[in-house]
């Protein structure tokens, strides 16, 4: 999954507010209502003046190798944006494994240009894969990013009567 910052949409400034996705199983804190920027996979894209917030998910990783499909979707995310990692950690939520990435990288345009901190997270569970990326600019303190990334929550699957 290749994720640029120029998939992030317009600038948009509002108050933290709860976002959740049924089919995605999720809700999340963040400061606006994002847009879903794309269907395959599903991701929810929000971009204000002081960060990018970004949320995916797939499903059908059945079989697959943890260490392996979480390695690769980092290193192409951060390969995307032209990025260099600079520390990780492995985390989990649930029962999801997970890794907690942060990178550095120079964003050419959006609604801040320049060098950036971001940090991902990424939780798999063997089939279902989430990604949540923050970007800001280096020189701001990523309060927010933090905030959003700490908001995550998963939501159990609703029932059919």
């Amino acid at each position: 999954m290749l994720l640029l910052a120029s998939c992030f949409p317009t600038l948009v400034q509002a108050q933290w507010s709860s976002f959740s996705d049924a089919k995605g199983r999720f809700k999340v804190s963040l400061p606006g209502k994002p847009a879903q920027f794309a269907d395959s996979p599903p991701t929810f894209n929000l971009s204000t003046a002081s960060g990018m917030y970004a949320i995916s998910y797939t499903d059908d990783h059945e079989g697959a190798d943890w260490t392996q499909t979480v390695n690769s979707e980092r290193d192409v995310t951060i390969q995307g944006l032209n990025g260099k990692m600079i520390r990780e950690k492995e985390i989990s939520l649930g029962a999801f494994r997970g890794k907690s990435v942060t990178f550095e990288c120079n964003l050419p345009s959006g609604p801040f240009t320049g060098p950036a901190a971001g940090q991902m997270r990424i939780y798999f569970n063997g089939h279902r894969y989430y990604m949540l990326i923050g970007l800001a600019p280096k020189a701001a303190k990523a309060e927010g990013i933090t905030k959003f990334l700490d908001s995550f929550q998963l939501m159990p699957a609703s029932k059919v009567p």
